[in-house]
């Protein structure tokens, strides 16, 4: 028996170890859902976009930081705040946007360093979190903004199509580009995002909870005794 975390790597699974389908089981990565707690009524009249991640070409940031200075320009009527969690070698090349701002109504902060109960805190207070990924795995980060009732908008890669149905537990994104990653952020802005942020935090906590994996491992093991 073989143990597939996202169903995009089955297929993978059974060309690489040779083995039948038949044999390979599906049991997603999991998070403790009960260490999030869902926020509501979300200030809207700012456009609050919230990322965590490293700061690695893969992870896609800067496809992220064209996407929102775009919107900013687009919307110069709007107030627009980005807040990054994490750090990595990509810093410089993303957050050069600091120091070349699209007006005034754009603010951006990269939070290099946060504990576990500020980077909760932050995310709880998102409009939209967003995972910009060229490519991925499973995406915790996506699960815990999910978790935390927050609405998410992603590219379809890795395993955040197990986990975003589009437009019902979050927007994804046609291509991992910053012309479709802000026109997908331009309408999830004009969804219920609280909403789509409710039926996230349910699918993750019926789906995708510690414990729902453990009863998965346990029933696998059982039935190789």
């Amino acid at each position: 028996m073989v143990i597939s975390t996202d169903s995009t790597l089955t297929e993978a699974v059974v060309s690489n170890l040779k083995v039948s389908p038949s044999k390979v089981t599906l049991i997603p990565n999991s998070i403790r859902t009960e260490d999030f707690s869902v926020l509501t009524g979300k200030d809207r009249t700012t456009w609050r976009i919230v990322s965590m991640g490293r700061l690695e070409w893969n992870k896609g940031y800067d496809i992220l930081r064209d996407a929102v200075v775009d919107i900013a320009a687009r919307h110069p009527e709007q107030e627009v705040r980005w807040d990054h969690i994490g750090n990595g070698s990509e810093f410089a090349a993303v957050f050069d946007v600091v120091d070349r701002p699209a007006g005034d109504n754009l603010t951006v902060r990269c939070h290099r360093s946060l504990d576990d109960a500020a980077a909760r805190r932050l995310l709880a207070q998102a409009t939209i979190f967003v995972q910009p990924s060229r490519y991925e795995g499973s995406s915790l980060t996506t699960l815990e903004a999910m978790a935390s009732g927050v609405c998410v908008v992603a590219t379809p890669v890795g395993g955040i199509p197990d986990k975003i149905d589009d437009g019902v537990t979050g927007i994804l994104a046609a291509s991992a580009d910053a012309g479709h990653l802000s026109a997908s952020i331009e309408r999830a802005m004009t969804c219920d995002v609280q909403a789509l942020g409710r039926r996230a935090a349910l699918h993750v906590r019926e789906n995708f909870n510690v414990g729902v994996a453990t009863r998965r491992y346990l029933a696998v093991y059982s039935g190789l005794s």
